[in-house]
């Protein structure tokens, strides 16, 4: 099926625009993409612009909260989600709890093509009518969204012609580049040290084995950072195929070669080969952070030995975060610099 190919960078933006005129989206896109992060982050982002709680709590539907109802298609059946009660002589319709009555929010079918053919019927009538039955209403102030896996990359039913007509908006999440990936890393926390290596090493962000399993994703590497920030890098081994784990451990151990903290007073000189650059650029980027006095030094001299994207990747990480951007914005000097990098680099990199 053919549908519209999207960035996840642009996922979040389209989840609002499916709330805000409350017609159904269907997402598909490659494991491990970063599809159901997204309809999170933009949920809790419309609670914050409606100035309401944000919850992913079934018990805890309510006019103060902004839900994300998160439906594992292949967890449920039927007759979990559409009740037949006996009353006399005859079975009356009744419908699970969870289902909301009231309040504001998104049910997210997440794995929704894993769902047979009778819980894809069952959707029919949600999606585009908005009721199941005779008598169950979706309130006002709910959307669904449904996101799976493409069948190139899982085992996934065939979505039924009929219900993928209903779905207004359609589209594919493409996989990231490690650009566009790095924009989101960055910003959220990812260990340097993964940043710097899948920038070194871009066919690594994404790896197949031959049998078509995904042995590395966005998201893998994201629990992976969050892993090794936690239980120390010794832990790799066991989160990557053996050869990626062997590289990432040498290029961790290639950074040992420099005295980093040398480098960033201008007392040795910036390693030449890319790879050697991105190896010294977490340490690199702590001093920085740590010291923006020293870094208006080391702008005037090493910074510029450096290669552009190591360059951008350096002001990305010192912009985003330094604890207080104050001591950017009121040192004109420091300000001056970032601005003049912008102003150099705007054309190809995204700057904030």
């Amino acid at each position: 099926m053919k549908m519209s190919l999207v960035s996840i960078s642009k996922l979040k933006d389209l989840v609002k625009i499916s709330y805000r005129t409350k017609k159904p989206l269907l997402i598909l896109g490659p494991v491990g993409v970063g599809k159901s992060r997204s309809v999170r982050e933009a949920a809790n982002e419309i609670a914050t612009e409606k100035k309401l709680k944000y919850s992913e709590d079934f018990d805890k539907i309510d006019t103060n909260s902004f839900v994300l109802l998160d439906i594992r298609s292949i967890l449920y059946d039927v007759g979990d989600i559409k009740l037949g009660m006996p009353q006399g002589d005859r079975i009356i319709e009744a419908f699970a709890e969870f289902l909301p009555r009231e309040g504001q929010g998104i049910i997210f079918l997440d794995e929704f093509n894993l769902a047979p053919e009778m819980m894809q019927r069952l959707y029919y009538q949600l999606i585009l009518d908005r009721r199941i039955g005779s008598s169950y209403r979706l309130p006002d102030g709910w959307i669904v969204v449904a996101a799976g896996n493409r069948s190139d990359d899982a085992n996934v039913f065939d979505i039924m012609n009929p219900l993928f007509d209903r779905f207004l908006f359609r589209v594919e999440v493409a996989m990231p580049t490690v650009k566009e990936w790095t924009e989101w890393a960055i910003n959220n926390g990812v260990d340097n040290r993964i940043i710097a290596f899948l920038n070194n090493f871009n066919q690594y962000l994404n790896i197949k084995s031959e049998d078509g399993y995904d042995l590395t994703t966005p998201r893998r590497w994201e629990q992976i950072s969050q892993v090794i920030i936690e239980e120390g890098i010794e832990t790799i081994e066991f989160m990557l195929p053996d050869g990626i784990a062997r590289e990432f451990i040498a290029f961790i151990e290639l950074s040992k070669k420099f005295n980093v903290e040398k480098i960033f007073k201008n007392e040795e000189n910036v390693p030449e080969k890319m790879d050697e650059q991105y190896s010294i650029l977490p340490a690199l980027s702590d001093f920085c952070i740590k010291d923006l006095k020293g870094f208006k030094k080391f702008y005037k001299k090493n910074f510029k030995e450096l290669n552009d994207e190591v360059k951008i990747l350096l002001v990305r990480n010192i912009v985003n975060r330094v604890d207080n951007k104050d001591e950017i914005i009121n040192d004109d000097e420091l300000f001056n610099i970032f601005s003049k990098i912008v102003n150099d680099f705007s054309k190809y990199y995204k700057l904030d």
